[in-house]
């Protein structure tokens, strides 16, 4: 997920890093690879991971979990130079969870941009905000906008992206301008 832009770095909540700036935080993203092979357990399928694969899970960025061919997965932590995200270890036809949290100091209707190569899903606070078509695609910036809530206070947000052949990537980015269009 694409936080916002660097800032000073403040103690949040339960001791975690954010980054701030103009009152509004983002904790670092966190990306997970399950190691389900979505051609041949079905994209909804539970596997490896169930307490991620879907929004209203509870998020535990320490915890480990068991991938494909019985491999230890966890959390890691990922910052990109680039709108587009990418996984350190992407594979063919998996399955890659992106998790962080924004801090708001009022509430705002603001609107993002989500793309992804191939298939993903958004939600913000568990409420889906976006679903992509589910074909094999490329990654574009504005493959779709949604207007969104944003609380006061932290606003969880998780990502499911599903890899095709090839490379993969995605991307959130937020129009913090509340009068802006897309």
């Amino acid at each position: 997920m694409h936080g916002g832009p660097p800032g000073t770095v403040r103690q949040g909540p339960k001791g975690a890093a954010h980054t701030t700036r103009n009152g509004r935080a983002y904790k670092p993203p966190g990306i997970v690879s399950n190691g389900i092979d979505h051609r041949t357990a079905g994209v909804d399928r539970p596997g490896a991971a169930p307490q991620i694969r879907k929004a209203g899970a509870v998020i535990d960025l320490d915890a480990t979990y068991t991938g494909k061919n019985g491999q230890r997965i966890r959390w890691e932590f990922r910052k990109s130079p680039k709108t587009m995200i990418r996984p350190a270890n992407e594979q063919e036809y998996g399955i890659y969870f992106a998790y962080t949290e924004l801090y708001f100091d009022q509430p705002m209707d603001l609107w993002i941009a989500v793309g992804s190569d191939d298939n993903s899903r958004l939600w913000i606070e568990d409420q889906l905000v976006w679903m992509s078509r589910r074909q094999l695609k490329p990654w574009r910036i504005d493959e779709g906008f949604r207007k969104v809530h944003f609380k006061k206070g932290i606003n969880k947000v998780l990502c499911r992206v599903e890899n095709g052949w090839g490379t993969m990537g995605w991307s959130m980015l937020i129009n913090m301008d509340p009068s802006g269009a897309p």
